[in-house]
Parts: structure tokens; C-alpha cells; sequence
């Protein structure tokens, strides 16, 4: 199950939620505001760059500029080969409230830039080993987050850059490790002109020097792991 809590921007044209393998989208399920002075909400599906034919019918259209709203998603019974199906992409005239699903990929379609603020309320699975955040563009990665909760019995968060599929070096020295199995956490990452600075639970905890300067082309947020999430807001 996938529950994703929105407000449609208050100016809304269309936005779009993505269940997808690879490049193809298995669910393409996009509200559009005013297309041709009607309300509609396209579901389809793309194989191999081809769209299939829209299904568009609907009893009533649910969602209004300005207004929450709260989306499930439960029923697969007509998808084939579901663990092949690792992707949820959220785009367009619509900000996110609260997301449940990992992993989890939302775009940015902005990108970063100074003083951008990312907020993400989660809680390290019971028998959590490890969990990461990337802030990417395309496969290259911007900042990596990724903590460990036992590697070689220590508990460690490494940073790191990855361009052209190179890792750079990586930073782990930290004054204290926040994270506990089973205890929630709210993390800020806050991107400045310089540097990603991260607080947990309101305590500062590190800065990581942008290795990437082109932040209006980082586009991706991805989480995955052993973590639930609560709430995902991005905003400035």
C-alpha cells in the first residue's frame, strides 16, 4: 500500500504520480486541472517509451487547488511482475505532505538552490542496518547520507560524492550518532550556495561541502532502506 497526503499548488495546472520499472511506468495516474475546460485524471501505461490508450472516465474528479488531499493506492491485481516495479515518482503542481513507501523517489523539478529545505520525518526500522538519502542528478549522486547502524560494531554515517559513476572520498566523522531502531527522527537538510548543512531532531549534526556547484540540475530525491517514512516536505 502507497499513501501519499498533497495539496494541489494553489494555481494548479496538472501534476503526476509514477509507479515505475525502469523507464516504463506500470501506473501513470495524472489529474489534470483544466485540460480543455475539463477535469480529468489520465491513468495509462508506457512499455518500452510507448504510451498505451488512456483510461479517463471517472464518477468525480477529487481534487481542488489549495485543498489536502490523501491518495491510496492498494490494488495491483492486474500487475504481473510487482518486485520488478521499484520506482514512485511525484512531479508537478503539487506539494507533499506525508509519503509512505521506500523506496522513495520524488522529483524536484526546480532543482536545488540556496536556501532549499528538505525535511524528512522517518523512523530506522526495528532491525535496521543501514538506510541512505541521495540527492542526485540523473545517476550521478550530490550528496549521499547514509547511515550504518553496525558496521563492525560501530555506528557510522558515511558522506559521500558520486560523479560519472566514481565515488569520491568519504567523510565519516560525526560528534554523535541520532538514530535509534524504532525511534522516530525529523532530518533537515538545508542547501545552501556552499554546503548541505543536516540537523536531526533540531541538533546540528553536519555540513558537507557541495562537490556538485550546478545545483539547479540536482533534480532527485531518493531514500531507501531500513527506514519508514512519515513525512517528506520540500520546500524553501
Amino acid at each position: 500500500m502507497i499513501t501519499i497526503y498533497g495539496e494541489p499548488k494553489p494555481n494548479a495546472e496538472k501534476f503526476q504520480i509514477n509507479l515505475q520499472k525502469g523507464d516504463d511506468v506500470a501506473f501513470h495516474f495524472n489529474p489534470r486541472f483544466n485540460d480543455k475546460g475539463n477535469q480529468v485524471i489520465v491513468r495509462n501505461t508506457r512499455i518500452k517509451g510507448v504510451w498505451g490508450p488512456e483510461e479517463r472516465q471517472l464518477p468525480f474528479f477529487p481534487f481542488t487547488p489549495g485543498r489536502p488531499f490523501v491518495v491510496s493506492d492498494v490494488n495491483h491485481q492486474s500487475c504481473s511482475d510487482l518486485h520488478h516495479i521499484k520506482m514512485l515518482a511525484i512531479e508537478g503542481d503539487v506539494v507533499l505532505k506525508y509519503v509512505v513507501t521506500v523506496p522513495y523517489v520524488q522529483i524536484l523539478p526546480e532543482g536545488l538552490s540556496d536556501q532549499t529545505l528538505i525535511t524528512i520525518y522517518g523512523e530506522p526500522k526495528p532491525n535496521a542496518e543501514i538506510f541512505q538519502i541521495n540527492l542526485q542528478k540523473g545517476d550521478d549522486v550530490a550528496f549521499h547520507f547514509n547511515p550504518r547502524f553496525n558496521e563492525d560494531g560501530k555506528q557510522v554515517i558515511v558522506r559521500n560524492t558520486r560523479i560519472k559513476g566514481v565515488w569520491g572520498h568519504e567523510e565519516r566523522k560525526l560528534p554523535f550518532f541520532p538514530f535509534s531502531p524504532g525511534r522516530p527522527f525529523v532530518m533537515k537538510i538545508s542547501c545552501t550556495s556552499s554546503e548541505f548543512i543536516v540537523e536531526v531532531d533540531d541538533r546540528y549534526l553536519l555540513s558537507f561541502t557541495h562537490r556538485m556547484k550546478d545545483l539547479h540540475h540536482i533534480k532527485t530525491l531518493a531514500i531507501e532502506g531500513d527506514v519508514v517514512l512519515k513525512y517528506v516536505v520540500t520546500g524553501m
